[in-house]
């Protein structure tokens, strides 16, 4: 009997400990977020400003992107944007896209191309827009305001679990 209640606890707690290390990944993404974000100025050169635009968003999107599961830690942590504004909601949802339409692939609807008529046999030329970070720079200040409440909605859910892993 004491031997099945020690394997339950046991249990317990080791599901709290998968989701305790996913939501410290987490917020460590998130922090690199903010550094990004901070580091953003409309004096550097838009090199820079598209890198620190793309590292932000990725470090965004990191722990909603489907992480595998793993032993010692869940695959997304939990988060709700029932915990957001409608226009929070929204740029989480930019986001979100922008990472998985344009940073990790080039789905066409972000960035497209079309053969465009030459005159002579010299070859085809393609008109092309390509998506452009730079389309991010004037939410920047919104993405780090983001980025901070996520902070702190997933710094308030690791107290949660430590409290529920202290009770386990």
């Amino acid at each position: 009997m004491l031997d099945t209640l020690d394997s339950d606890r046991s249990e317990r707690q080791m599901k709290i400990d998968r989701q305790i290390s996913r939501v410290n990944i987490s917020i460590k993404d998130m922090q690199h977020c903010l550094k990004f974000t901070s580091a953003w100025n409309a004096s550097l050169g838009d090199v820079l400003q598209r890198a620190l635009i793309t590292a932000a968003v990725i470090s965004y999107t990191r722990p909603f992107s489907g992480n595998e599961e793993h032993p010692r830690a869940t695959g997304n942590p939990l988060f709700s944007t029932n915990d957001l504004t409608q226009e929070e909601q929204q740029l989480h949802e930019r986001l979100r896209q922008v990472r998985d339409q344009a940073i990790a692939h080039s789905d066409f609807n972000m960035s497209s191309s079309r053969p465009v008529a030459y005159p002579g046999d010299s070859g085809v030329v393609m008109a092309i827009r390509m998506y452009d970070p730079l389309s991010e720079a004037p939410k920047i200040q919104d993405i780090h305001s983001l980025a901070t409440k996520v902070d702190k909605l997933l710094t308030s859910k690791l107290h949660e679990l430590a409290a529920k892993r202290r009770q386990a």
